[in-house]
């Protein structure tokens, strides 16, 4: 807890946070689109079994729909979940190297 509390408390607190909210926003949003994902293939799943072809089709378009909105979604959040990390790597560095030389 020693080692994270200077991080979050510190001098960058800031984007620590902002980076923390932009995650979380991130996660809520990724399942959300997860879960519509899921309602429109089984909504596809569903037309298939009924042999109702206008119902198939509208839900293969939905379902495009949520694909062409959450590809983007997702490689944004794991390209700011390595931001952050490597944010954190990077401070984490630093308070340690200068603590470790400070004396020299």
């Amino acid at each position: 807890m020693s080692v994270a509390r200077p991080y979050w408390l510190g001098d960058q607190k800031r984007m620590a946070w902002g980076l923390l909210a932009l995650l979380v926003g991130l996660m809520v949003l990724e399942t959300q689109l997860a879960v519509m994902l899921i309602d429109k293939t089984g909504e596809l799943t569903s037309a298939l079994a009924a042999k109702q072809v206008d119902r198939f089709w509208s839900a293969v378009r939905a379902s495009l729909m949520v694909v062409a909105v959450a590809v983007p979604v997702y490689a944004f959040y794991y390209y700011m979940r390595d931001a952050f990390s490597n944010h954190w790597r990077r401070w984490l560095t630093h308070r340690f190297l200068d603590g470790y030389l400070n004396e020299r």
